[in-house]
Order: C-alpha cells, then sequence, then structure tokens
C-alpha cells in the first residue's frame, strides 16, 4: 500500500496519464487473489487469510479517515458558501456528540430488543419498508432548480423530441437516449425547466431507495443496515455541498441503470445468472447510454465469473454461454430499435452520428481536469475497491460451508466492487472533488456490508475477539466521524445551491418547517414549475437578470445577458416560426423556453460541433436559407459550427442589422443580386 501511495502521489503531482491509476491497483487485483488462495491452501492451519484480516481493516479504516478529511476539508468552495458560512467548530463538535449518543442508544436498544417477543417477519419488514420510505421522502429536495449549461445536452434534444423530432435521426446526445426520460417529464409537467429539475431529482432518490435496498438484501441484521446505510446517505448528501441535481450527469441520470442492474443480482435465485429483471435492466442500461451499457457489461461479467468459481469442476461451456447471453442481451436493444424505426419511419437510426459524438467525447482533453496533488483519496476508493474485489474472488474459490450469507453475497459484492471501479473511471478523467462524493455509493455498500459482519455476531449475542473491538473501535470513529461532518455541512442555513435544501433539515429547523417556502411546499412546487426558465418571471413573458444564481449554478454574465436578449429579441422577430437561426452561448437554453427549435438541426451545438456528420447536417441547412431570413447572432467560439456557418452566410448573402441587444444582433438576409 505504501508503494502505491507514493507511486499515486507522483502521477498525480506530475499531472501525468491518469490510466496509470489502474496500473497501479486494478492491474495487481489477480495476483493478490491468486497469491491468497496459494497462501491458504498451503497453510496447514488456514490462519494466512485471518491474520491478513486482522491488519487490513485497521489500515483502511484509518486511511480512509484520513482521506475523508482531505477530500472535504482541504478545497474552497465559495461559489457554493456564497454566505460565507465555512467550516464551523461547533457545528462539527455538535454532530459528534449527537453520532456518538445516537450510536450509544441504539446499541441499548438492540440489547433490549434481543430479550423481548420479535414481530412476525412480515410486520418487521413493513416497519423497516416504512422508515425507509419517509427517509428517502424526507431528502427531496425543496430548492429544484438547475445549471442551465449543464442541462442543454439533456434539454436540446428531450425537447426537440417532445415537439415532433426523432431521436437518433434528428437529434443526438453524446449520453444516449437517456433524456427520453426529461421528454416524458414535459409530456407530463408544465414546460419548465423546473420540470426537468423535478424528473432528476426524482430519479436522485430512486438511487438513494436502491442503495438503501441493496444494504438490506446483503445484510443479516436488517435494522442495522438499515440504518447504516441511511445514515451514510445523508453523509454523502451533505459532504456533496451542493445540490446534484443542478448538473444532471453527476448522479443518478449516469449511474442509476448499473446500479438497477446490481439490485437485481440481490433477487436471482441459487445458481441462476440471469432473470428477466437482470436482462431488462441490463438491455436498459445498454440504451440509457454508452457510458451506462460499458459500466453494466463490467458489473455483469464481473458478476458470472464470480459465481463460476464456486462449482467444481468449474464448467468453462456454461461460463461461456452466460458472457456471450450478456452480450447478446447488450445489442438485442439496438437490433430491436433498428427493426421499430423501419416498421414505423421506414429508416433506419443513425447510430454512425451517435458513435461518433461519444468517440469525439471520449478522445478530447477539453473536460479532462486533474486530480488536486493534496487531495489522494481517490487512493483509499482504489484501494478498498481492488481489495473487495480480491476477497470476493477468493472467497468465491473458496467457499464457507454452511455460511449464512446469500447464496451469491460474494458475486455481488465483486459486482459492486466492479462498478465502483468503473465509476471511479470518471474521476480518473476528471478529478474535480466533489465527483468524490457522488461516486462513492458502491463503497458505502461495501462499508455497510463490512459493518453489519463486523456488529451482526454481537447483535445476536456473540462476542468478538480482541482484534475485532480493535475494529469494531476504528468503525465506531469513522462513523461519529461522518456525525461531525453532517453536523457542519447539513445544519447550515439552506441555500438554493447547497444539498442541504432538503425537507429533513426544513423539519429539523426551529421553528419546524420555518424555513420552507411560505404558500406551502406543493402549492410553490406548482408555481415553480409553470415557470420557463429562471429568467422569465411567473406568470407572465416579461424577463428579468435579478438574482441569476437563484437559476444558474454559475453566473456567467455574457450567457445570462445573451439568454434574456435572445429570449426577447425572437419573441420579437420571430414569434410564429418553429425554426429559429441564433448563434448563442446557451441557444438550447432559450430555444427550451420558446417551444421552438434550432433550424440548423442541431440541439446543443457546443456537444454536436464535434461531430463532423453533424457539421455537414448544419451547413447543408444553411445552404437552403432564403431571402428575409432573420438570424440572430452573439458570441461565437473560435472554430465552432456556428462561426462556420455565419462565414459561410456572409459570404453568401448581404446582411441587414435590424436590431441589437447586449451584444446579439439581429440580421435580416438580402440577396447579393
Amino acid at each position: 500500500m505504501g508503494a502505491a501511495l507514493m507511486v499515486g502521489k507522483r502521477v498525480t503531482d506530475d499531472a501525468l496519464n491518469q490510466v496509470a491509476v489502474y496500473l497501479v491497483f486494478f492491474g495487481t487485483v489477480p495476483l493478490i487473489t491468486a497469491w491468497a488462495i496459494h497462501r491458504n491452501r498451503s497453510d496447514d492451519d488456514g490462519l494466512w487469510a485471518e491474520r491478513v484480516g486482522r491488519v487490513l481493516p485497521p489500515a483502511i479504516l484509518l486511511c480512509g479517515l484520513w482521506g475523508i478529511n482531505r477530500a472535504l476539508y482541504h478545497a474552497d468552495y465559495e461559489a457554493i458558501d456564497a454566505a460565507g458560512f465555512g467550516f464551523s467548530r461547533p457545528r462539527f463538535l455538535a454532530g459528534l456528540a449527537c453520532t456518538a449518543g445516537l450510536l450509544w442508544l441504539f446499541r441499548k436498544l438492540q440489547a433490549w430488543a434481543r430479550d423481548r417477543p420479535m414481530p412476525s417477519p412480515g410486520m418487521r419488514t413493513f416497519f423497516r419498508g416504512t422508515w425507509v420510505g419517509l427517509f428517502i421522502l424526507s431528502l427531496f429536495n425543496v430548492d429544484i432548480g438547475h445549471d442551465s449549461l449543464s442541462y442543454d445536452p439533456y434539454t436540446g434534444p428531450a425537447s426537440a423530441v417532445a415537439l415532433g423530432a426523432i431521436p437518433m435521426v434528428d437529434v443526438f446526445s453524446q449520453y444516449g437516449l437517456n433524456f427520453l426520460v426529461l421528454t416524458a417529464g414535459l409530456k407530463l409537467l408544465p414546460w419548465s425547466m423546473y420540470s426537468l429539475s423535478l424528473v432528476v431529482t426524482v430519479l436522485n432518490l430512486v438511487y438513494y431507495l436502491l442503495v438503501i435496498l441493496i444494504c438490506l438484501r446483503l445484510g443479516r441484521d436488517k435494522t442495522l443496515s438499515a440504518a447504516a446505510a441511511a445514515f451514510l446517505t445523508l453523509f454523502l448528501i451533505s459532504a456533496a455541498l451542493y445540490n446534484s441535481a443542478y448538473t444532471p450527469s453527476a448522479g443518478a441520470m449516469r449511474y442509476l441503470p448499473s446500479l438497477l442492474l446490481l439490485w437485481t443480482f440481490c433477487h436471482l435465485r441459487a445458481g441462476a445468472a440471469f432473470s428477466k429483471w437482470s436482462m431488462l435492466a441490463l438491455s436498459l442500461s445498454s440504451l440509457w447510454s454508452m457510458e451506462a451499457l460499458v459500466f453494466s457489461a463490467v458489473t455483469y461479467g464481473t458478476y458470472i465469473g464470480t459465481i463460476s468459481l464456486g462449482p467444481r469442476p468449474i464448467d468453462g461451456r456454461l461460463v461461456m454461454k452466460r458472457f456471450l447471453g450478456a452480450a447478446g442481451l447488450l445489442l438485442l436493444p439496438y437490433l430491436v430499435l433498428s427493426l421499430v424505426y423501419h416498421l414505423v419511419w421506414g429508416i433506419a437510426p443513425r447510430f454512425d452520428i451517435y458513435l461518433q459524438l461519444v468517440a469525439t467525447q471520449t478522445t478530447s482533453s477539453d473536460w479532462i481536469v486533474h486530480v488536486d496533488p493534496a487531495i489522494r483519496t481517490w487512493v483509499i476508493f482504489g484501494f478498498c475497491y481492488a481489495m473487495a474485489l480480491a476477497w470476493a474472488w477468493f472467497k468465491s474459490w473458496q467457499p464457507a460451508a454452511g455460511s449464512d450469507w446469500p447464496h451469491n453475497h460474494h458475486a455481488i459484492m465483486a459486482g459492486t466492487a466492479a462498478l465502483g471501479i468503473m465509476q471511479l473511471s470518471y474521476y480518473a478523467g476528471r478529478g474535480v472533488t466533489p465527483v468524490l462524493v457522488f461516486i462513492a455509493f458502491p463503497l458505502l455498500i461495501i462499508f455497510v456490508v463490512f459493518i453489519d459482519s463486523l456488529f451482526a455476531p454481537a447483535s445476536a449475542g456473540g462476542r468478538r475477539g480482541s482484534g475485532g473491538r480493535i475494529i469494531a473501535g476504528l468503525v465506531t470513529v469513522a462513523l461519529i466521524s461522518c456525525g461531525g461532518v453532517i453536523g457542519d455541512r447539513f445544519f447550515r442555513q439552506p441555500f438554493v445551491l447547497r444539498s442541504n435544501g432538503v425537507l429533513l433539515r426544513h423539519w429539523l429547523s426551529w421553528p419546524p418547517g420555518g424555513a420552507l417556502p411560505g404558500p406551502g411546499l406543493i402549492p410553490s412546487l406548482a408555481e415553480k414549475l409553470r415557470q420557463p426558465v429562471g429568467f422569465v418571471v411567473p406568470g407572465s413573458g416579461e424577463v428579468t437578470n435579478q438574482n441569476p444564481s437563484a437559476w444558474q449554478l454559475i453566473p456567467n454574465s455574457p450567457t445570462t445577458d445573451q439568454d434574456i436578449a435572445a429570449y426577447t429579441l425572437i419573441r420579437k422577430w420571430a414569434r410564429d416560426q418553429r425554426e429559429v437561426f441564433v448563434f448563442s452561448p446557451d441557444s438550447a437554453y432559450v430555444l427550451f423556453a420558446l417551444k421552438k427549435t434550432n433550424a440548423l438541426g442541431l440541439t446543443h451545438p457546443m456537444v454536436d460541433d464535434r461531430s463532423v456528420l453533424l457539421r455537414e447536417k448544419a451547413l447543408r441547412a444553411a445552404e437552403r436559407i432564403t431571402a428575409g431570413t432573420v438570424v440572430m447572432v452573439g458570441y461565437l467560439a473560435a472554430g465552432s459550427i456556428e462561426t462556420a456557418v455565419w462565414a459561410h452566410l456572409q459570404e453568401h448573402w448581404l446582411m441587414e442589422e435590424v436590431d441589437e441587444s447586449a451584444g446579439l444582433k439581429v440580421y435580416r438576409l438580402q440577396s447579393r443580386k
């Protein structure tokens, strides 16, 4: 581990190729596993794994405490902490004290309940389900909002499809087809950016719910597992600092299908590798996005490989059939989609354009942010995932007789570790510290299972050895430290950008609910959903530039001013046109507010620009333009498709300037003849 830390430090300090992260940690996993199996088989007493097991958990937990401190209290978040609250020692200490008290009370209640008649299993399931449901509901963020630039890759295609465009033919997204979820939201809810924010918020709640349900399924002490999973989920939400619904690609819109697949593994029958639900989840991942396809393929492949280690002898033909079956399930949705397109529209979906967008996004360096050299918490993620994967393979190779774990417990843990590794790949490319919070949920599942394996025997009246007591003490310290973070972060004053603007925070405020919207939650949400975008005054078509931070995460004056100008000028000069020629940094946001589409056939020019095929499509649209057409031109990025189209128009047409606002000029095209 020390060597890994030194290599990791050198990689991040020199900002070299971050693929080295994987070479250090995950390339050695097969070697670690093979070595562990060999040592345990050659040791007559079978004590090697036990001896190593006494050392690894304390080392990982101590490093985890250090990693939490570096990740959460190293970087400054001035944009989010606009009110200047910062770190509060009193809140942190109060969180420590309250968490310690709650842990003590929880253990006392468990000891008390052990000697009392237990409710029926059905009643226990009902009470746990009710409690988990209320907890998830309490995490609803009252201040639904959005960062318009982050929503554009979803908003553009989602609104275009809602207005009649055909996905994968007329509109494309580098995120695949997951924007259709937002299209459904636009069909069911008012036409509003806040409606899209609401959909993303609900999806994030479903994501948290799946995390807790997986922990419940894997844990032996269900009450302990539910409480630990809920507590650590609240810790991650508090640590995130800002509402993840502001940037949809950070949460469920990116990771939900793969986690759903993991949840289906918890319900597979003994000896089975597939069920109708796992096949459906894998097919959904395939269509959701290319990233979800890869993540789920690796997760499913790891699961299949792990469950194949147990039976003796290993049936190689069965293993190969399972791998081929999973591969077929990934390809089948595209064949079905092609058939549907042929039957309904008589055309084939343009998968080539979609793959080109994905390929150019992957090979582009525009989105890459190098890891902060002072924050090496990714080392903890990598090490824990690698060791969890090695442990799962080791235990699957030598399953314990009479184990009370679920039959496929170790395979699920291996799949969880594999999913965590794949999610960590996003951080390897975009080393923004808050990303560590969004990708930490697989690690949360592993930690909850570890807590359950450590404390569940004691809950049933068993005893631990001295090593177990030391590890239990370190786990308790880690949980209490997480409580300190909750006390500091969660109990700051709620703010529109922060993650703590949830119902639970308002319920725990004094007076209770005092920070909730004045008219009440439901009426205020209903009113907000009728507001197309942040700069449009509710109940009217007028615009305002007041408090732009309330509707855009990172206010940018040119973008804000030109958005407002474009909205006003389009209503003036192109009110009756369905398609509009407007070249500005945030055109997708403006066109969405007006229920219009881009006349170039683009939905998000900033991303569509990366596809040669879409550039050609935009130039063909420019060639079909006619005299008298109104074109609006704002700030143009050098080399962008809009710059190329604008140069083409200037070459072939005379430009009559008819209006201007905030740097956005309106031209009417006149024939050079």
